[in-house]
């Protein structure tokens, strides 16, 4: 428990590590029974005991080659090549004692490729499971050919495992985990952690009944046809019969065929295809990782193992809590080119089922197939492009218009499917990051879609979220990476959320996504979040003015304005030249009256209506209509016939 390197300056000429332990004999008994098989670099561990040197090997013996209960019918189960097949088969289908530490790099599995090191083989722990306990979390104990006794903790991604049922784990069955890995637990006991519930199976059959079925198939691909009970090969004056339910297995005749399914193949038919895939695998030759569906592997470009290899070193930072510094857009830049592919149809589905009206409506609407598409990802992109150019520069500002692709257009119909898009972009934006291992980013939007769909959805079901919310405000927090997602329908609540996320995460760099509508009861508002001086450096603001039929629309973006004239510069439209706009009637279409002109040519006694156009005696209009409306008053006619 408290075994630590002294010293590197102990590393000697012949290539020797001194250890010390402080405490009991017992302590240190045990630290190196934890450190049983392992080295460092390829050198031998010499143990000291309060300075006393222990002779190698004089004590424990531990340090050398592990010695193995049944050793490989090879001959050495060390050695890099054996002389046996299928599961006896030392190298494909190691003992546990020689499987590679998880913390440690085992050149006999792995070597650098892209910067990283990567798996160069594939190999396979197999053994028969002798207990099962259900307590807390599924565990088995297995036994593996070699007569090791080894403990298998599940800790599945998800909750059931893909190819089997979690009432399959019975005595007597043969348990198989591909790139498994020797962990220590907490409790000094060492096993297998299985987190991958695609890379575990369960044959429903002993551990020797699969090695000799699978024996057959490793016989079949290396050769013709072979009977799988009595090893005949096929000849031309020996045809062999082809079992009707798998048509993988050979056989003679009905009497090798009827004792070999009694024996072994009865269980295994059904699992045929999977071990007939498992024979065929080049298990010396490393492409990409496989599962037990064996699917198609294309080997990957240069490029692709660039890319997968920079996605490794950040998933190591990520899970070390490593965050990236927060003085530029270059980390949001990454992110944003990482998602840039993916299909709008899974943020969506956020929000709503496939089978939703919503959805189909929003397929109507021409919903764009991959994120790059979207506004929303322009505008940071375009927001990213700006800050790199200028460092100094924290608020941007851009148009959601009628005529952009996946904008608000004048129907409300396309106005509510654009809001929606926006909000599930929110809403997924914090998952993708996770996905991606990118950490050091929080955000602050402003959502006007009930906020409790996203908080009941299976996607955060997961231990990594921490949420707080209700139907208007919701706050996401990853405990992973300490990385926050706020969402909220009220701007100001967006703007100062954002300041405290990027207060209390100094080393983040906080987004926040604010947007305005050409409604002036909004102008204080935004003029007070625009003119805040006292704003965190790590704060970064991206303005979206948005173009609502109901609420108006702006002028066209002037750079040469200043934030707060961009974000109020809306254009001077009456109430009927709104509705005329919504009605799709072009602007050009509608005709304005001078008001000096008009009142230049109308008497003391006389008023132009602003319905109809006609000019009318001031009796013709009522009280309330000049006094509130003024020249845009309506006569008593025009009235009557709105209220009809």
């Amino acid at each position: 428990e408290k075994l630590k390197i002294r010293d590197s300056s102990l590393l000697g000429p012949s290539g020797i590590f001194l250890l010390s332990s402080y405490g009991s004999c017992e302590n240190l008994t045990a630290c190196v029974k934890f450190s049983h098989g392992r080295s460092i670099g390829g050198n031998k561990v010499i143990t000291t005991h309060n300075s006393t040197m222990f002779p190698y090997e004089s004590m424990f013996g531990l340090f050398a080659r592990p010695e193995l209960p049944i050793e490989c019918h090879c001959g050495d189960a060390s050695t890099e090549s054996c002389t046996q097949i299928g599961l006896r088969d030392h190298r494909n289908f190691p003992p546990f004692a020689y499987l590679p530490e998880e913390n440690d790099v085992d050149e006999s599995y792995y070597a650098l490729d892209g910067g990283m090191y990567s798996p160069t083989r594939h190999w396979v722990l197999v053994g028969e499971i002798m207990e099962v306990s259900f307590f807390i979390r599924p565990r088995v104990t297995i036994k593996t050919q070699y007569g090791e006794t080894v403990l298998v903790n599940f800790h599945l991604d998800t909750p059931s495992p893909t190819f089997f049922n979690w009432e399959d784990l019975k005595p007597k069955r043969t348990l198989a985990i591909f790139y498994a890995v020797n962990r220590t637990f907490m409790d000094m006991n060492q096993g297998v952690r299985q987190e991958n519930a695609r890379t575990v199976m369960v044959f429903p059959c002993p551990l020797e009944c699969l090695v000799d079925e699978f024996e057959g198939h490793v016989s079949v691909t290396k050769s013709a046809k072979v009977c799988f009970y009595c090893g005949k090969l096929e000849s031309d004056d020996h045809k062999l019969l082809k079992c009707i339910r798998c048509k993988h297995v050979f056989y003679c005749g009905r009497t090798c065929q009827s004792p070999h399914w009694k024996k072994s193949h009865k269980s295994l038919c059904q699992f045929a295809p999977m071990l007939a895939n498992l024979s065929k695998l080049t298990f010396s030759h490393f492409d990409d990782f496989v599962d037990w569906s064996f699917p198609t592997i294309v080997p990957p470009t240069a490029e692709e193992k660039t890319e997968k290899a920079k996605k490794s070193i950040r998933e190591a930072l990520y899970n070390m809590g490593a965050t990236s510094t927060g003085d530029s857009m270059q980390s949001v830049d990454e992110f944003l080119s990482l998602i840039e592919g993916r299909d709008t149809s899974s943020a969506v589905q956020l929000l709503c089922s496939e089978a939703s009206p919503i959805m189909t409506m929003l397929n109507e609407s021409g919903l764009p197939q991959l994120i790059r598409d979207t506004f929303l990802f322009k505008s940071l992109k375009e927001f990213t492009c700006a800050v790199m150019a200028n460092p100094d520069l924290r608020q941007h500002v851009v148009d959601l218009k009628s005529d952009e692709s996946g904008g608000f257009q004048s129907r409300s119909a396309h106005e509510f499917s654009s809001d929606i898009l926006l909000s599930a972009l929110f809403a997924v934006i914090p998952l993708w990051q996770h996905e991606e291992y990118m950490s050091g980013i929080s955000w602050s939007f402003e959502s006007h879609h009930p906020l409790n769909i996203i908080q009941g959805n299976d996607a955060f079901k997961s231990n990594v979220w921490r949420m707080h919310g209700d139907t208007d405000s919701l706050l996401i927090k990853n405990r992973a990476s300490g990385s926050s997602a706020f969402m909220s329908d009220h701007m100001k609540l967006v703007a100062e959320m954002g300041e405290m996320i990027a207060q209390a995460n100094p080393g983040n760099i906080v987004i926040r996504v604010i947007r305005v509508t050409a409604n002036e009861s909004w102008a204080d508002c935004v003029r007070s979040i625009a003119t805040q001086h006292d704003l965190s450096s790590n704060v970064y603001t991206l303005w979206i003015r948005e173009h609502v039929a109901i609420c108006g629309s702006f002028n066209p973006l002037n750079p040469e304005m200043s934030l707060v004239e961009k974000l109020l510069d809306r254009r001077e439209l009456s109430v009927v030249e709104l509705l005329l706009e919504q009605l799709g009637v072009n602007e050009e279409n509608i005709v304005r009256r001078d008001s000096s002109e008009t009142e230049s040519q109308v008497g003391m006694n006389e008023q132009v209506c602003y319905s109809c156009g006609e000019l009318k005696s001031v009796e013709s209009f009522s009280n309330t209509q000049r006094r509130r409306y003024g020249n845009e008053a309506r006569c008593r006619e025009c009235v009557s016939l709105s209220t009809l």
